[in-house]
């Protein structure tokens, strides 16, 4: 599988201004310490380092709300791959970890809301794993740049295929940081899910 482009950077884009800061972001249960290239409204690369202590982690709620807009986590999957040879493979020649998540944005404010996110997977030892994943292009090959309209609600799926090499079968689980235009900040997350092998 090839990687695709992130989030606000979709092809024949050109000229992005990227802005780099160190960002303190605060949410119920977690403390992430991060480094997030972004522009709101051009090329917006995030990525996160995260310094948390393993014992401080809690599970986020999989539904919260940034400003006017309200995120749910719909499903998520995560894999390996063995077949037929896999790409970069890891000491156990398998893949770096796939994972897929589903999400649904919906703005019930009367202006436009600029989201931009951070994601970080957690593995069955509570060991972070920073992760920058893609926004998969919709139906009409349009990739979603951040922007929620008023009274907007869409589906967005977002994928990585460059994740760390974690046992088939852990349980593992991702976190997404949410941050509007205004400096709202929630996080949502994952269920725990075990990682699968296809071969």
């Amino acid at each position: 599988m090839t990687r695709g482009p992130i989030i606000g950077h979709a092809p024949g884009q050109h000229g992005c201004f990227r802005k780099e800061s160190k960002v303190r972001i605060s949410s119920p249960g977690i403390i992430l310490y991060s480094l997030l290239l972004l522009a709101v409204t051009g090329c917006q690369s995030i990525v996160l380092v995260p310094l948390v202590s393993p014992t401080s982690i809690a599970e986020p709620p999989t539904t919260a709300k940034v400003g006017d807009c309200d995120i749910s986590v719909l499903e998520a999957s995560y894999w390996r791959d063995w077949m037929p040879v896999s790409q970069r493979p890891g000491s156990d020649s398998g893949s770096p970890l796939y994972a897929k998540i589903k999400i649904h944005l919906s703005n019930s404010g009367d202006k436009v809301a600029r989201l931009r996110f951070a994601t970080v997977v957690y593995d069955q030892e509570s060991q972070s794993h920073p992760i920058v994943f893609q926004v998969l292009p919709d139906q009409h090959n349009s990739v979603w740049d951040g922007s929620l309209g008023a009274k907007e609600s869409r589906v967005i799926e977002l994928l990585t295929n460059d994740g760390p090499y974690l046992p088939v079968s852990s349980r593992i689980y991702t976190v997404i940081v949410f941050t509007d235009q205004d400096g709202n900040s929630q996080s949502v997350g994952t269920a725990r899910i075990a990682i699968d092998r296809t071969e």
